[in-house]
């Protein structure tokens, strides 16, 4: 992902506008500066990460957003991503969202409330971004905790969506079944699957998103198909 920084969008969170300039096609992941307090560099030149920072502050690129993470001790966290289909040779579209400074958690610059720094780890998940994360007690999507979900038997329910749909965001311990960050009252964990378009069944009902569809039979039912291109 092509993360785009410049004084001027900057300027408005930073209070000055930094002394670094970006074109548009090039990406964050080749850029280098010096360190100064008025200057930004990236965390890793190689990290494909959009974090940003300088002597007094970290930035999140993306969403031009300041976070309160201590930039001596950022660490960007990684792991085994798979490429996005839109990589081209040399240029893997794969984006690491979440980074500690040791003491706290963040997700695209904004605090994982409640996560443990020491062990969080970012949880894989089939795709170019990582959405869900883990400590040694509590389980979150993007940033926010899914009460109730079980580190230790959590799993993301995944596959790939046909061309122009939303990816699935569907969860499950060993006891619940979840829906990004709620839960999906009364599906049974232990024969729930994923649909296209946000659905889901399990051997006695159908839901969409959270949402348990009242009146839908599960058997032989086929998600409508209402997100593709074209």
């Amino acid at each position: 992902m092509a993360a785009l920084v410049s004084g001027a969008c900057l300027h408005s969170l930073y209070g000055k506008a930094p002394a670094l300039e970006v074109s548009q096609d090039i990406p964050a992941a080749s850029i280098e500066t010096t360190s100064s307090t008025n200057s930004l560099e990236l965390t890793s030149s190689t990290d494909n990460a959009q974090y940003v920072k300088n002597d007094e502050a970290v930035f999140w690129t993306a969403l031009n957003r300041a976070s309160d993470a201590n930039p001596a001790t950022l660490r960007i966290l990684k792991g085994n991503l798979t490429p996005s289909m839109y990589s081209t040779p040399g240029h893997e579209y794969i984006v690491y969202v979440y980074a500690t400074d040791g003491e706290r958690v963040y997700h695209t610059g904004s605090q994982v409330w409640g996560a443990d720094a020491a062990t969080f780890e970012p949880i894989e998940n089939g795709r170019a971004i990582h959405t869900y994360g883990k400590d040694k007690g509590s389980v979150f999507y993007e940033a926010r905790k899914i009460q109730g979900a079980d580190p230790a038997s959590f799993t993301i329910l995944w596959s790939m969506p046909p061309e122009g749909c939303p990816p699935p965001h569907y969860s499950r311990d060993a006891n619940h079944v979840f829906f990004r960050y709620a839960l999906v009252e009364g599906a049974n964990p232990h024969t729930f699957e994923i649909l296209r378009d946000g659905y889901g069944k399990d051997k006695d009902h159908v839901y969409k998103g959270e949402v348990l569809q009242e009146g839908i039979s599960p058997v032989g039912f086929v998600a409508p198909v209402t997100c593709q291109y074209g």
